[in-house]
């Protein structure tokens, strides 16, 4: 089901890894017991109870478990609607990558760990019997869990109250999210937001940590992978819906980001889906 925040609790009592992949979504995991490494974006952390891993929907990640029981909660935020979830720039940059912050190794005091648990029951209990406003009640409990985050770890946010330009990127970030499907060139955005586009290059690739065609992509192939696991619309379809027009392009695109063909990625989701 496609739905803006979904919320998960699982125990594991085996040494089952979790091959290297991407999510379509932002996701949050939150380790309870237990022990797992944690292979993000290329970089390499240990999770162990009060451990807190972000990733977004750009980075792919691998799970090795090491130490069992292996108990943990885990969020998966759709990226279209992260600001609804969290509307201000600040609180909402948590998931947007930037190479200079460290984000995978974050270990929580048990008092904080202890009040994310009790937040994501909370929010399990509202999923699991559909409680009635149940998408707004887990919306503003999550909004509570990353407003206590940033109280205690500001500095992993990229930005800042003060910084003009991390929060002009971070609207030009938006603004790509929301339409990776039309023509959007680096050029045409700055024009968009009145900038000059060597200007724009230079302090989107700084904040951002991509430069713009690839950023770009990112999102591009976001959708495309969302499109693949929750439709049945043909590839060449899905190539135009998401901006690729020609639909070899989009498949070599694919092809070097996720190592397989899109109709691969599909047959491979719904069989892990069990359908």
């Amino acid at each position: 089901m496609d739905q803006m925040l979904s919320v998960h609790y699982i125990e594991s009592y085996d040494k089952t890894d979790l091959k290297d992949h991407f999510h379509n979504s932002h996701e949050l995991i939150l380790v309870c017991e237990g022990s797992a490494v944690f292979k993000i974006g290329g970089r390499e952390y240990i999770g162990n109870k009060g451990s807190l891993m972000l990733i977004s929907n750009h980075e792919s990640h691998e799970i090795t478990v090491t130490e069992l029981p292996y108990k943990r909660y885990y969020v998966l935020i759709d990226p279209g609607s992260l600001h609804s979830i969290a509307s201000d720039p600040v609180l909402g940059s948590l998931f947007k990558y930037n190479p200079e912050i460290n984000r995978g190794e974050i270990k929580l005091d048990e008092s904080l760990a202890y009040t994310f648990q009790v937040l994501l029951k909370a929010m399990l209990n509202e999923q699991e019997k559909n409680l009635l406003y149940m998408t707004g009640v887990m919306s503003s409990l999550m909004h509570l869990l990353i407003i206590k985050l940033y109280r205690h770890y500001p500095e992993l946010f990229p930005l800042k109250q003060n910084d003009k330009n991390a929060v002009l990127i971070s609207s030009i970030q938006s603004y790509i999210e929301q339409n990776c499907e039309k023509d959007i060139t680096l050029s045409k955005t700055a024009k968009e937001y009145y900038l000059n586009a060597s200007y724009l290059s230079h302090i989107f690739k700084k904040y951002s940590g991509y430069n713009f065609r690839q950023y770009l992509i990112l999102q591009r192939l976001s959708l495309a992978r969302k499109l693949l696991v929750t439709s049945e619309t043909g590839i060449t379809q899905i190539s135009e819906k998401c901006g690729f027009g020609n639909v070899n392009h989009f498949i070599r695109m694919f092809g070097s980001y996720e190592g397989i063909t899109p109709y691969q990625y599909r047959k491979k989701a719904l069989e892990s889906a069990g359908h």
